[in-house]
Parts: structure tokens; C-alpha cells; sequence
């Protein structure tokens, strides 16, 4: 489906959004669209989409992105722990490279987007994005194939001020492609990395890039 596509039959629930959260009792499955659709629909002009441990999978994913280029309100999305990988990933991009896009803090901890192909373009689209200030990516399967992309992006974003990279396996090669978009980059003043397995030396000269964006000493 295309943009403009309806998303599913209303809930009966849409006039009562209080009690929409209880709709994900259940895993999503393709037959529980319409409820995902209905949770949206109640929350289409709320600041914040909050799907956190939800598992909507990458269909879910998609759901959200369809929803967001038709309804740019929400400010902040959460997708924590929702067994989104790669291809999920892919679909969020969509949305985050429309210009109308309004989402400021985006919230993907705990899934697998560095599982199956699509990471890739997730980042290449933030390289320009202009209006994402907060990612969090920990825990997402990250390992040293995914540090080139991840530098790549780092260099270009001019907005980007937090990123999460927790519990993601970089290593030494990964750790030191982040640092090398970190030396480009003048406007990210925190990097979480615990649990990346980067060297001491690596993660010391990140540490002087931040601090140097933090202070303006570019």
C-alpha cells in the first residue's frame, strides 16, 4: 500500500484512547492490524508514539512509518524491544527522509537492526536528516561490519547531539570508524558505548571529539 492508504477498519475503542495500550495484551500478528491501526489512529496527534515492547516486528515498523508521513505530529517514537531488524529499519528511513518528518527522538533499543540488509540505508538517510536530535540503537546486534555505516552517518549529521550505541559488539574496527565520524563531526556531545568491546585508546579519542563539540572548540 502507498501513502494515503487507509490503515484498517477503526477500533471501537477509538473514542476511549485510555485504554488503547491494553489493545497489545497479545503479539502482533497480521490478523491484529486493525488494533495496531487503532492505537495510531487514537494517538495521531500526540507528541510522543510510545510502541515499547509491543513486538511489531518490522510489519510494525512499517505501519509506523506509513502513519507518520500521513500524520507528522509525533516528536518522539518509541520502538523499544520490538524484534524490528534491517529490513524494519529500511521502512522507518522512509519516513525520517520526508521533509515534512517531525520526529526529534527516536527510541529503537532492543531489537536486531543489524540483522539482514537495510541498516545500510537507515543510515545513509540520517547522514542528511535534520531533525533527529535523540537516537538510541543499543542492544540492536551492531557488530564490526555495521562501523563503517555508522561513521558514514556520523560525518555527515549536522543534528544529531545523542546516540546510543550500548551493548553493541563494534569491537576495535567498528569502534574506530565511529571515532573517525566523530573527528568530523561537530555538533554530537554523547556517545553511549558501554558493552562495545572498544579499545581504551579508541574510546579515549571519542571522548576528546565530544568534549571538543561540547565545549564549541571545533
Amino acid at each position: 500500500p502507498g501513502r494515503g492508504a487507509p490503515l484498517g477498519p477503526p477500533s471501537a475503542l477509538l473514542d476511549k484512547p485510555q485504554y488503547l495500550p491494553a489493545l497489545f495484551d497479545v503479539r502482533l500478528k497480521g490478523s491484529l492490524a486493525p488494533q495496531l491501526d487503532a492505537y495510531l489512529l487514537g494517538a495521531r496527534f500526540a507528541p510522543t508514539l510510545d510502541l515499547g515492547d509491543k513486538h511489531v516486528g518490522n510489519f510494525g515498523a512499517y505501519r509506523v512509518s506509513r502513519f507518520v508521513l500521513d500524520h507528522p505530529f509525533a516528536d518522539e517514537v518509541i520502538l523499544r524491544n520490538n524484534d524490528i531488524t534491517g529490513e524494519g529499519a529500511r521502512f522507518l528511513a522512509d519516513a525520517l527522509k520526508s521533509p515534512a518528518a517531525t520526529i526529534r527522538r527516536l527510541d529503537l533499543s532492543q531489537n536486531r537492526v543489524g540483522s539482514l540488509m537495510g541498516f545500510d540505508v537507515f543510515c545513509r538517510v540520517l547522514e542528511r536528516n535534520m531533525m533527529l536530535v535523540e537516537l538510541n540503537l543499543a542492544d540492536n546486534f551492531l557488530g564490526p561490519k555495521d562501523g563503517k555505516a555508522l561513521g558514514t552517518m556520523i560525518a555527515g549529521n549536522r543534528k544529531l547531539k545523542v546516540l546510543d550505541l550500548r551493548g553493541n559488539r563494534l569491537e576495535a574496527l567498528g569502534g574506530e570508524q565511529v571515532c573517525s565520524g566523530i573527528e568530523g563531526n561537530p555538533v554530537l556531545v554523547t556517545l553511549k558505548m558501554e558493552g562495545c568491546e572498544v579499545p581504551l585508546e579508541v574510546q579515549r579519542e571519542i571522548l576528546r571529539c565530544l568534549e571538543r563539540n561540547a565545549f564549541g572548540t571545533w
